[in-house]
């Protein structure tokens, strides 16, 4: 006791895992500091964009309760309706599961509006069993034709460690990708065997201009979700043993 361990690494996920506070150094200046999950968040956009955020905005990202007409927005009530729907405006915070404090980023001409996530038919299910089938479906607007795009999803605990993450260019097969009016839908379907906790996803929309991967829209730790607990296994997973 009363003993402190200083860890240096550029491992983001052994950070979020074994550190309870970071310091962001960077030429040997302190450029910031905070909790592992707000200052991994930073450093990923610093690889993403070559720039720091102001540290102010990796909290507290909302937008403002309204729409372009100021209608009132319903959510959809089915898969078929949401891909039906013609949105108003930004609907993504509107959703029992939207994180308020999500981290968002990006260079613009891709917005990232809304989102429909069930499990085993259930919409947005305040407590999820282990096993559970997921789907995750994100609707994308864009501002212009884009030529190459890459979209992708992951998972993270509430420290920040990364249990699964892919893009359209990866496993393009992970995804189906339906086209609607300015923009585009896609899904994703999953088996999530987790232990019980707090976990979030991350999702996002890059342009790749010379092989080359610019963010348009990242949204980071914004979908949450819970799992009950899980007392037939330990760890983060459940690999499901064969017997």
């Amino acid at each position: 006791s009363g003993k402190t361990l200083i860890f240096v690494s550029h491992d983001i996920e052994a950070i979020a895992k074994h550190c309870d506070r970071v310091l962001f150094l960077e030429k040997g200046k302190l450029i910031a500091q905070g909790s592992p999950l707000d200052i991994t968040s930073f450093y990923r956009e610093v690889m993403y964009t070559g720039q720091p955020p102001d540290m102010e905005t990796l909290t507290g990202n909302t937008s403002e309760l309204k729409t372009e007409s100021g209608n009132v927005i319903t959510l959809a009530g089915s898969y078929e309706e949401f891909l039906s729907v013609r949105p108003d405006g930004e609907r993504f915070h509107l959703h029992p599961m939207y994180n308020p404090n999500e981290h968002v980023f990006g260079g613009g001409h891709a917005h990232i509006e809304d989102f429909f996530f069930s499990v085993e038919d259930e919409i947005e299910p305040s407590l999820i069993e282990s096993g559970s089938k997921s789907d995750l479906c994100v609707r994308v607007r864009l501002g212009r034709k884009i030529e190459t795009l890459m979209w992708g999803v992951a998972l993270r605990s509430k420290d920040g460690v990364t249990i699964f993450g892919t893009n359209s260019i990866i496993d393009p097969e992970a995804f189906d990708k339906i086209e609607v009016e300015s923009g585009f839908v896609f899904k994703i379907s999953q088996s999530l065997c987790l232990s019980g906790g707090d976990y979030f996803f991350d999702v996002g929309i890059v342009e790749i201009i010379d092989g080359k991967e610019h963010v348009l829209h990242f949204r980071g730790n914004a979908i949450h979700f819970t799992v009950a607990d899980t007392p037939g296994f330990d760890g983060l997973v459940d690999l499901r043993v064969l017997r």
